[in-house]
């Protein structure tokens, strides 16, 4: 569940949200001196400000922060490979890297919004080579499943 609040002074001008997330491995057999499991959060901060509207056309402010977190030594980024003895990368996402710009970008939509334009910094995983039933934060584990390859015709 997401709350949403909206600014008092103009219905709907600023929308804000907060996320978290929480992931978590644990395993049976591990490398020696290693940690049987791995836990991390994501704290999440999105901001929409909608600074211009005329018609159906519209401009906004958009800001993303994460704050990103492990709860344990090992976070599940690296578990796999650093304390059980596999390859490959389970929820890449949940890592310890703490405070991350994500977005900070203008909007603008053109036509009756049949045109759009992005100007600022992006996360291109939004868009772009994203395997469409897969989602870092709350879908499958493997990383295969939350980015796909081949997703954008060439």
């Amino acid at each position: 569940m997401t709350p949403t609040w909206t600014s008092a002074a103009e219905e709907k001008a600023l929308k804000g949200a907060v996320d978290y997330y929480v992931f978590g491995l644990t395993s049976s057999e591990n490398l020696s001196d290693q940690e049987s499991s791995a836990a991390a959060g994501i704290a999440r901060i999105t901001l929409n400000w909608l600074a211009y509207q005329k018609e159906s056309d519209t401009g906004a402010l958009q800001l993303r922060v994460d704050h990103k977190h492990g709860y344990t030594d090992s976070t599940p980024s690296e578990f796999v490979m650093d304390n059980v003895g596999g390859f490959g990368l389970i929820q890449p996402a949940f890592s310890d890297i703490g405070l991350r710009l994500t977005n900070l970008y203008w909007t603008q939509t053109f036509n009756k919004q049949s045109t759009d334009m992005m100007v600022g910094f992006l996360d291109t995983t939004d868009y772009v080579d994203t395997y469409q039933l897969g989602n870092p934060y709350y879908g499958f584990s493997n990383l295969q499943f939350s980015t796909g390859s081949g997703s954008i015709p060439i």
